[in-house]
């Protein structure tokens, strides 16, 4: 019947099971008494051994004895459990039922592996005796011949693990009798299981042994094991020989095949070009791709030429991928201008990142690009925002810009890209930018404002730094530009996330002014966290009040705000409360800063007079009308919460900054 599928499988099943009892031949998972005890048995500890785990299934299985923190090996023994011969099986004998199996309390050693073992033949006693209950669970112990020609093997047998860490373990004699050493962080870490995959972390090693390394390789060069998820293998340091194992650790196709995140932010390597070399495994082949990877971490190590050649075939071969990390790795040092003189080794340096970024572009989800330097001849950038892109989430902070030395005439390096095309940030959701480079900033800021007046933008947190640095034209032009941005972003009005910063070597239009408050009038109604430091706009008292009393910021929880003060005229004290739209706010932060010689004058002291009676604003609504907001926020039971103030002074070498801390409490 089962041959011939004459009735269903689960009836078969059924029928076997019973079988199984009459006969007496509960074997495996079926005997629930077994189950209890050989649950029991891993649950407890031992000097000289960590856990118990069973691979296969029924009753085909295997048992591994893994060693504890004191052990000399990871792999203790490896057993093979025989069944009961059905016509299609090649065992031999019938496996001993479980249910006879039990662990007496005076066999076990359930203490630390810090126990003192007095001598060799105590240790034998005190040992929980694996020959007894491989014995009575069934279990065969493979003979050294098997195991030679077994490539299947989890790992070495207990004795040349043993021997090969002895030199490396130093002192061989370790608590409880055993010989070899604790293991390594590499070992510890491969033996963690979670949510049934591998997740490796060694980012916390630090200088690579080649021989701890290959552990790990050998490990993992047998099948039946978990998944591996996850491999982090930055800030490490590498000489010749642990680099080459590394690189074996990544050819792997239990790793290959099943690796969905791969960190390597920051590795030391022997050479300046064993990076590309790296990059040139991990691309591996057409019969071997990582075909499962979705997040690739390349920060903080620098391609140089070469990388850059490997950086289109790697990416290419990445079907998959969907979070890249590339920061830090382009570096003006590292380019062609210094390393390579050839005008057609700078238009090839750039032409393949710039290829590399056009095929990923639409297929994308997140992309780190920052702290690089980027030829201005070389369009990444626009390469990378092209039209259709499916980016959701861009980080480009601290880029900057340079331009090749050696181009003797413009025809050589003329690239074959439309440089005045515009960026696409239309599926961009969250976008952080920084740059000193003027001609990059004012192309975000005519995409940014394209985007936002387009009417499908979405945008929910933006994270912006533009830097003024120029001549009095072109700053002019540049100011212009932030404040339109400024305009679009309080026309768009859905923003949940806003850092706005724009730095200047002068001072900043005080017609910036007009359109700060805009966007926190009109502009802000979703925002819950909300920066906006513009330290070169200098106001005056009554500006800065008409700005934080027209705040419609009600849904803001934490809020910074950074202008310069001026003593240009004399405020009024303001009826009613400063901060009547802003219900949802735990800690609001307001830094006046007061530059040149008036920072001793009357600059610093129209400062405090403002935060004075801001505060007094501020602790005065405590117990006025926004009582029932803070009950309806806080939760509290009296209908208040508790507001506090902090005016603090930082000197620093041409200016000083007071700055105000409002901050809301939920009453005890």
């Amino acid at each position: 019947m089962e041959n011939r599928k004459m009735v269903k499988g689960s009836r078969l099943d059924g029928w076997f099971m019973k079988m199984d009892g009459l006969d007496r031949d509960d074997v495996g998972l079926l005997d629930k008494r077994v189950t209890s005890c050989f649950d029991d048995f891993r649950r407890r500890n031992s000097a000289f051994y960590g856990r118990l785990e069973v691979t296969g299934e029924d009753p085909h299985e295997q048992m591994l004895v893994l060693g504890g923190p004191g052990a000399g090996a990871p792999l203790l023994s490896k057993m093979t459990r025989t069944c009961f011969g059905p016509g299609n099986c090649s065992c031999e004998e019938d496996a001993t039922p479980w249910e006879d199996f039990y662990l007496k309390p005076s066999d076990l050693k359930a203490h630390s592996s810090t126990e003192v073992v007095s001598d060799a033949g105590a240790t034998q006693v005190d040992d929980v005796g694996i020959i007894d209950i491989k014995r009575q669970m069934g279990f065969q112990e493979l003979s050294r011949e098997e195991e030679n020609e077994d490539a299947a093997a989890l790992a070495r047998d207990a004795a040349e693990l043993a021997r090969r860490r002895k030199p490396r373990g130093g002192n061989s004699a370790v608590p409880g009798g055993e010989n070899g050493s604790k293991p390594t962080p590499q070992i510890n870490a491969v033996m963690v299981v979670r949510n049934g995959s591998h997740l490796i972390n060694l980012s916390g090693v630090g200088f690579h042994s080649a021989n701890d390394l290959q552990d790990v390789v050998d490990v993992f060069t047998s099948p039946g094991l978990p998944p591996v998820k996850e491999l982090d293998v930055s800030n490490g340091f590498f000489n010749t020989a642990s680099f080459q194992v590394l690189c074996r650790l990544l050819q792997i196709p239990h790793i290959r095949q099943s690796l969905e995140t791969l960190i390597l932010r920051g590795i030391a390597v022997p050479q300046s070009t064993d990076f590309a070399a790296l990059m040139r495994v991990l691309t591996g082949n057409s019969g071997c791709e990582m075909s499962c990877l979705k997040t690739l971490d390349l920060s903080f190590n620098t391609l140089g030429y070469e990388g850059a050649l490997q950086l289109k075939p790697l990416l290419g071969s990445l079907q998959r991928l969907d979070n890249l990390s590339l920061k830090s790795c382009f570096s003006a040092s590292a380019s062609p201008t210094v390393s390579h003189s050839s005008v057609i080794d700078q238009k090839n340096y750039m032409n393949s990142v710039r290829t590399a970024f056009v095929e990923i572009s639409n297929r994308l989800e997140s992309i780190n690009f920052g702290s690089n330097f980027v030829p201005t001849e070389s369009c990444w950038l626009d390469a990378l925002l092209t039209q259709g892109n499916t980016l959701q989430e861009v980080s480009l902070c601290d880029m900057n810009s340079f331009s090749f030395s050696i181009a003797d005439n413009a025809e050589s390096m003329e690239v074959d890209w439309q440089v005045g095309e515009t960026w696409d940030l239309q599926q961009v959701e969250i976008f952080k930018w920084s740059s000193r480079s003027i001609a990059l900033s004012d192309k975000l800021l005519d995409a940014l404002s394209v985007d936002l007046q387009s009417g499908f933008s979405q945008l929910k947190c933006l994270d912006m730094e533009i830097f003024i640095s120029a001549t009095d034209e072109e700053e002019g032009n540049a100011t212009k530009k932030f404040a339109d941005t400024i305009n679009r972003i309080a026309d768009y009005a859905v923003l949940r996330s806003c850092r706005v910063c724009c730095y200047s070597s002068g001072t900043i239009s005080p017609g910036l002014r007009s359109c700060l408050g805009r966007l926190l009038e009109d502009g802000l109604h979703e925002c819950e966290v909300l920066s906006l430091r513009m330290p070169q706009l200098f106001l005056s008292p009554s500006a800065i009040s008409d700005l934080m009393s027209g705040a419609a910021v009600s849904k803001t929880k934490k809020m910074t705000l950074a202008v310069g003060i001026t003593s240009g005229d004399q405020f009024a004290e303001k009826a009613g409360s400063y901060f009547l739209q802003m219900q949802s706010m735990r800690e609001l932060t307001l830094e006046l800063h007061v530059t040149g010689e008036a920072q001793d004058n009357a600059c610093a002291a129209t400062a405090v007079a403002l935060a004075r009676q801001l505060e007094a604003s501020w602790l005065a609504s405590n117990s006025c009308s926004l009582a029932h907001d803070d009950k309806r926020l806080h939760g509290d039971k009296n209908g208040k919460a508790t507001r506090s103030f902090v005016l603090s002074e930082q000197q620093k070498a041409n200016k000083k900054i007071y700055r105000c801390r409002f901050l809301t409490t939920p009453k005890a």
